[in-house]
C-alpha cells in the first residue's frame, strides 16, 4: 500500500480525529496538505486531543529518572512486520533510530492498526540526501543484525520507516519543558506547524495532550510550533526546511517582511541615536530606523561589538569553573543590554545561561531579576498562554520565595499569575499545575493570617 493510500484510509478527509475531545476533523488545503481543523469554537485552555505514543525513547541524560515511566507495550517492536514479533526499537534524540534490546522485555505481537498508522505518515524519502539515506541503510543493517532477519521488514521498507520516524518524531518534555527524549505520535503528526501557534503539546510520560493556547474559531486550522519560537525567522525556516522539508509562510514569518523582528533587532551604535537596526540574517547593509544606512565605520563598530558579545557567550558556555563562567556571562549580558533589543534571541540565550549559573551559585536575588527579564521577553515573543510563559512565571514566583519571603503581597501576585497561566497551558490535572495550586493555597493561608494578626 502506498503512503497516500494509507493516509487516506487512516485519516480520511471529513472524518473526526481519533482521540479528539471536541469536534475536530481532518481536512486538506492546497498549500499545506492534510491538517486538523476545528468544527466548533474552542476557548484557550481547552483540551483538544490526547494520544499515547507509538514509541518513545529517553535521551541518555534522563534515562535513569524517566525510563520506568516510559515503559509501554505500545512502544514495542517498531522495526517488525505486523505479523511478527520483535524487541523494541525507538526514536532516538537527534531524529535517529536505535534498538533498545532490553533483556527483561518480553516479545509481544504488534497491533496491525498501530503499524498502519505509522505507515500512513509521510516519509519524504525522495527529499533526503544520499548521505542521509546511506546512514539510514547502515542503521537498518544494524537493526537486522540485532533483531534477526525473520523479525524485520525488507531492507527498503525499513529505510522508509526510518525516514518516517526521522521527520515525524516529536520532542518530548517534562512539565517544566525540559526536553527528555522524543516520541512518535501518529495523530499529532497531522497537526501542522505555525510560528504563531494556537495549540501546544503537554506531556505526561508517554501520553501527549494537545491544548488550545488561543481562542480558536470554527473552521480554523489547529497548529502547533515545531520550532523554538524565540529563534530568528531565518533559523526557524532553515531548520524547518532541513528537517521537515517545507518553507514556512505563517503569519508571524510574513509579519516581519514589513516590520523589524525583536529577535534580530539591535540598538543603533551611533552616539546619541535612539534608532533600531533589524539584522535578520547578516550584519551587512545595516540600516537604522532614524538615520538610514550606517556608515562604513559604524557598520564596522556594530560588527565588532556583536562579535565580542558572541565570543563572551561562547567563553562563558565553555568555561568549566562556575565562578569564571558567571563573571564572563554577566559581562556578555551587560554588553548585549547596550547593544540589543531585550527580546533579541542572542540575549535570551545568554539570559538562560546566566540564570542557570546564578541558580547553581544560589544567588537568588540576581536570579529572580533575570527570571523576570526572561518572562518579559517571552511575553513579547510568545502567545499569551504559551507553556514557556507559564513555566517562567512559576519559576519567577519560586525565586521570589527565596529573596522576598516576607513580601506576602508580591508572592501572592506572582503565584496567582502563574496558576492562571498554568491552568490554560498545562491543565488542571498536570503535576506542575497541582504544585502551583498548592503553593497558591498556602500563600492565601499565610496572607489571611497576616491580615488577621494585623
Amino acid at each position: 500500500m502506498s503512503t497516500q493510500q494509507a493516509l487516506r484510509e487512516q485519516h480520511p478527509i471529513g472524518r473526526e480525529v481519533k482521540g479528539a475531545k471536541h469536534l475536530l476533523e481532518v481536512d486538506e488545503t492546497p498549500e499545506r496538505g492534510r491538517g486538523i481543523f476545528a468544527r466548533e469554537k474552542l476557548s484557550a485552555g481547552t483540551t483538544l486531543l490526547e494520544e499515547r505514543a507509538y514509541a518513545t525513547v529517553v535521551d541518555d541524560k534522563h534515562l535513569e529518572s524517566h525510563c520506568s515511566i516510559w515503559s509501554s507495550p505500545s512502544a514495542s517492536a517498531l522495526m517488525t512486520d505486523s505479523a511478527n514479533n520483535g524487541r523494541r526499537a525507538s526514536v532516538k534524540t537527534g531524529h535517529c533510530i536505535e534498538v533498545n534490546a532490553l533483556a527483561s522485555e518480553e516479545l509481544r505481537p504488534e497491533d496491525p492498526q498501530l503499524f498502519d498508522a505509522i505507515n500512513a505518515l509521510q516519509s519524504h524519502r525522495l527529499d533526503y540526501s544520499e548521505e542521509k539515506l546511506e546512514t539510514f541503510a547502515q542503521m537498518a543493517a544494524l537493526i537486522r543484525t540485532i533483531i534477526g532477519e525473520e523479525a524485520c521488514l525488507p531492507a527498503s521498507e525499513m529505510i522508509d520507516l526510518l525516514c518516517r520516524f526521522s521527520c515525524n518524531s516529536i520532542s518530548v518534555s517534562d512539565g517544566e519543558l525540559v526536553n527528555i527524549g522524543v516520541g512518535v505520535f501518529p495523530v499529532l503528526s497531522l497537526v501542522n506547524h505555525s510560528c504563531s501557534p494556537n495549540a501546544a503539546i503537554i506531556f505526561n510520560g508517554e501520553s501527549a495532550t494537545l491544548r488550545a493556547i488561543k481562542n480558536i474559531q470554527v473552521e480554523e486550522e489547529i497548529c502547533q510550533s515545531y520550532m523554538e519560537i524565540s529563534e530568528p525567522r531565518y533559523v526557524r525556516r532553515k531548520e524547518l526546511r532541513e528537517i521537515y522539508f517545507f518553507d514556512c509562510c505563517c503569519s508571524l514569518c510574513l509579519r516581519y517582511d514589513q516590520t523589524a523582528d525583536p529577535r534580530t533587532t539591535y540598538n543603533c551604535v551611533s552616539s546619541g541615536c535612539a534608532g533600531l537596526i533589524d539584522l535578520p540574517d547578516q550584519l551587512e547593509n545595516a540600516t537604522c530606523t532614524v538615520h538610514g544606512r550606517l556608515s562604513v565605520d559604524l557598520e564596522a563598530k556594530l560588527t565588532d561589538e556583536v562579535t565580542k558579545a558572541f565570543r563572551l557567550y561562547r567563553k562563558a558556555a565553555e568555561e568549566s569553573d562556575p565562578d569564571r563562567a558567571l563573571s564572563t556571562g554577566l559581562s556578555c549580558l551587560r554588553l548585549q543590554s547596550k547593544l540589543m533589543h531585550p527580546a533579541n534571541s542572542e540575549m535570551i540565550r545568554t539570559r538562560r545561561l546566566v540564570l542557570d549559573l546564578l541558580l547553581s551559585r544560589k544567588k537568588w536575588e540576581e536570579a529572580y531579576k533575570l527570571s523576570h527579564d526572561l518572562l518579559d521577553a517571552y511575553q513579547l515573543l510568545y502567545e499569551q498562554h504559551h507553556p514557556s510563559i507559564s513555566v517562567q512565571a512559576y519559576m519567577t514566583y519560586k525565586l521570589a520565595q527565596w529573596c522576598h519571603a516576607d513580601d506576602i503581597q508580591l508572592l501572592y501576585a506572582k503565584i496567582s499569575e502563574a496558576v492562571q497561566l498554568l491552568l490554560v497551558s498545562h491543565g488542571d490535572g498536570q503535576a506542575l499545575t497541582k504544585e502551583a495550586k498548592q503553593a497558591l493555597a498556602n500563600c492565601i493561608i499565610r496572607r489571611d493570617s497576616v491580615n488577621t494578626s494585623g
